[in-house]
C-alpha cells in the first residue's frame, strides 16, 4: 500500500514532508487534525495511517480472509510434507491451447507438465493442487530444466 505526502507548508519545507490519511488524502497540517494508526486485528490488510475526521476502517472481512489463508498454508504444508509437489506457476502455449504447469516440492525440485487450458482452469487457483488434481500421471512430469528461463524463479540457461 501507497501512501501520500504533503508539504505541510510549500515547498521550502520539503525536508519536513508529512504523510495524509490513507483514507482521505488530508494533511494533517494543512487541516489541524490529529493522526492515528489503524491496525487490521487479523493482521491482513495491513496498517492505516487516518486523520481524525475519518471513522475507523471495517475489519470484519479480514479475519475470514486471514483464517482461510491459513487453512491454505497448512493444507500446502501438509502436501509438502507428504512428498507432493504442489502448483507453482503455470503459463499458457501460444496458439495450442495448453498450459505448461510448474510443479514443486519440499526440496525445490520442479517439474514441469502440459494440460489442456479446460483442465487447467478446472482448479482454483486460490487453494495447493498437485498433478494428481490435473490428471497427470508421474511418467508425464519433465524437469523443469528443461524449460530454464521460463518461470520468473528459474535462472535463464547460460548455454
Amino acid at each position: 500500500m501507497g501512501h501520500s505526502v504533503c508539504l505541510g507548508g510549500g515547498s521550502e519545507v520539503f525536508h519536513s514532508k508529512t504523510r495524509t490519511c490513507d483514507a482521505c488524502d488530508t494533511c494533517p497540517r494543512e487541516s489541524g487534525r490529529r493522526m492515528r494508526w489503524d491496525r487490521c486485528p487479523a493482521g491482513w490488510c495491513g496498517d492505516f495511517k487516518l486523520c481524525s475526521g475519518c471513522p475507523p476502517l471495517d475489519h470484519a472481512a479480514c479475519a475470514e480472509a486471514a483464517s482461510r489463508r491459513q487453512t491454505v498454508a497448512a493444507t500446502e504444508a501438509a502436501l509438502l510434507d507428504a512428498g507432493e509437489y504442489i502448483r507453482r506457476s503455470a503459463v499458457s502455449i501460444d496458439g495450442t491451447g495448453e498450459v505448461r504447469v510448474w510443479f514443486r516440492n519440499r526440496d525445490g525440485v520442479d517439474l514441469v507438465a502440459e494440460v489442456t487450458k479446460a483442465t487447467y482452469r478446472a482448479q482454483p487457483l486460490g487453494e495447493p493442487k498437485t498433478p494428481a488434481d490435473y490428471g497427470i500421471e508421474p511418467d508425464e512430469l519433465i524437469p523443469a530444466e528443461r524449460f530454464a528461463g521460463m518461470a520468473p524463479w528459474m535462472p535463464r540457461s547460460r548455454a
